[in-house]
């Protein structure tokens, strides 16, 4: 881990603090940044065709069938 400075304003890190219920300062901005990136995540998985619900898995082959 680094140690960094930054400047951040004092409301939008205690909202931050009091919607989350995080009281540490650097627990709550790691959990900002990681959804951050899970909203990233998404919206490259929507970009690329999203997901069907409700999917079931395909059946598996058994060991004993023949596959070509």
């Amino acid at each position: 881990m680094r140690k960094i400075t930054l400047l951040i304003q004092p409301e939008l890190l205690e909202a931050a603090m009091k919607e989350t219920g995080i009281q540490e300062k650097t627990a709550v901005i790691h959990y900002g940044l990681k959804e951050i990136l899970r909203t990233a995540a998404r919206k490259r998985l929507v970009a690329a065709g999203g997901t069907v619900r409700k999917l079931k898995a395909p059946r598996r082959r058994r060991s004993h069938e023949k596959t070509f």
